[in-house]
């Protein structure tokens, strides 16, 4: 897809897949090939982190600009992390413990995210 050059010298090289889609779901244009599998793991976190958005669950949780940027990046579980999930699972009445059960599928914040949602959509009790 991409090639970097740096004083007439190939630096790197980047492969890669795009799709241009419609609202329908229809290709209107494809580079490379869109059927491969992949695993793109941190890629996707800024999508899946969508749901909170979409039926007013982050304004609902009144979740910090910090809290955002959390549920949309990579981290390591450093303290500064481990207190703010801690502090979003108090606010929603949860625990620790309701992650566990999710770990062997996804990571933490794919978690609070799901149980955000759940919670918010289903008792909607914010």
């Amino acid at each position: 897809m991409v090639e970097v050059t740096r004083s007439g010298f190939t630096e790197s090289i980047h492969h890669g897949t795009a799709v241009l889609i419609n609202s329908n779901g229809d290709i209107l244009k494809e580079w490379g090939n869109s059927n491969i599998l992949i695993y793109p793991r941190s890629a996707l976190k800024p999508i899946q982190s969508l749901n909170l958005y979409k039926d007013g669950v982050a304004e609902a949780l009144n979740l910090s600009d910090k809290l955002i940027a959390l549920t949309t990046a990579s981290h390591h579980a450093e303290t500064i992390h481990q207190e703010m999930v801690g502090n979003w699972l108090k606010k929603m009445h949860l625990n620790e413990n309701h992650l566990n059960s999710f770990f062997k599928f996804f990571d933490s914040i794919n978690v609070l995210c799901f149980l955000s949602f759940t919670n918010f959509s289903q008792r909607n009790f914010i």
